[in-house]
C-alpha cells in the first residue's frame, strides 16, 4: 500500500483518505502465564526489589509500587504507577500494563519496559512460561473534512429502517494471522469525541516469547494498512510524523 503526503492531504492507493487525528488514546497490554508463578508465592521481598529494579530506569520510587490484597489468592496484586499516566499490575497469574493517556513519548519507552519485565519474571521465575500476550490500541478521533457518522453511514451495512434514524452502524472485523494469532478491527462513533471516530485494534499473539522492540512498528504499520483499506489514514503533523499507535 502507497501512501503520499501533498500538501497536507493523504492519499491511499491514489484515493483521497479521510484523516483521522487522535484526541484521546488508550493502550493496554495483558499477558496470561501458562501457570501460576508459585515460584514467587511468599517472596514479597523478592518481588517488590525486582519491580523497582525493573521500573526505577523508567522514573518509578518505591512509593509508586503499592501491594493489594483481595477476597482469593488470585487477587493478590502488586501495582506500579509509571508517572501519572500508566499503571502496571501484577498477579500471579499475568500481568496488565495500561497506559491512559498514550501519546508518542510515552511510546518510546513500552517496548522496553515490556521487555525489562520479561526478563525480569524469567529470571525470578524460570518455570513461568507466557500462554498469550495481547495489545490493545484504542483511539477517539476527529475525521478531516467529515464526520464519524457520515463516514459508517458510507461503509457499513444500511441499517433497518424500522430502527428509527440511521445514525450510523459500528463496524467489527476479525481476522487470523497465520504464524501469529488473532486481530480485530473495531470502528464506531467517539463517545468522547464530538462527531468523530473511535477505533480500536486488538492483537493476541499466543505465543511464549516476542520481541516486543519489533512488535510495536508491526502492529502500527498493520493497522495503518487495515484502516487505508477502509479509505481511512492518520493525519500527518507539520513535522511530516503520522499519528497513530508508534509504540507497542
Amino acid at each position: 500500500m502507497t501512501r503520499i503526503q501533498y500538501a497536507k492531504r493523504i492519499f491511499v492507493e491514489g484515493k483521497l483518505a479521510s484523516e483521522l487525528a487522535v484526541q484521546y488514546a488508550q493502550m493496554v497490554y495483558s499477558a496470561s502465564f501458562v501457570s501460576p508463578a508459585f515460584e514467587l508465592w511468599g517472596e514479597g521481598r523478592k518481588i517488590t526489589q525486582g519491580i523497582y529494579e525493573t521500573f526505577s530506569p523508567f522514573g518509578v520510587k518505591l512509593a509508586n509500587i503499592k501491594g493489594e490484597s483481595g477476597a482469593n489468592a488470585a487477587e493478590q496484586i502488586v501495582t506500579v504507577s509509571i508517572g501519572s499516566d500508566a499503571i502496571w499490575k501484577f498477579k500471579f497469574e499475568g500481568v496488565e500494563f495500561t497506559c491512559f493517556r498514550y501519546s508518542q513519548e510515552l511510546a518510546k519507552h513500552v517496548g522496553a519496559m515490556l521487555s525489562a519485565f520479561t526478563n525480569w519474571i524469567r529470571s525470578a521465575a524460570p518455570s513461568v512460561r507466557f500462554a498469550s500476550h495481547q495489545l490493545s490500541y484504542s483511539a477517539h478521533c476527529t475525521l478531516e473534512g467529515s464526520s464519524g457518522e457520515s463516514f459508517l453511514r458510507s461503509v457499513a451495512p444500511r441499517a433497518p429502517t424500522s430502527g428509527g434514524n440511521d445514525r450510523g452502524t459500528g463496524l467489527i472485523f476479525h481476522w487470523d494471522l497465520p504464524g501469529r494469532g488473532s486481530s480485530q478491527l473495531v470502528i464506531d462513533k467517539s463517545v468522547l469525541v464530538n462527531n468523530g471516530l473511535y477505533v480500536a485494534l486488538n492483537l493476541l499473539i499466543s505465543e511464549d516469547v516476542i520481541d516486543f522492540e519489533a512488535i510495536g512498528p508491526w502492529s502500527y504499520h498493520y493497522m495503518a494498512s487495515v484502516l487505508g483499506d477502509l479509505g481511512l489514514a492518520w493525519q500527518v503533523d507539520k513535522s511530516g510524523v503520522a499519528g497513530g499507535p508508534k509504540g507497542v
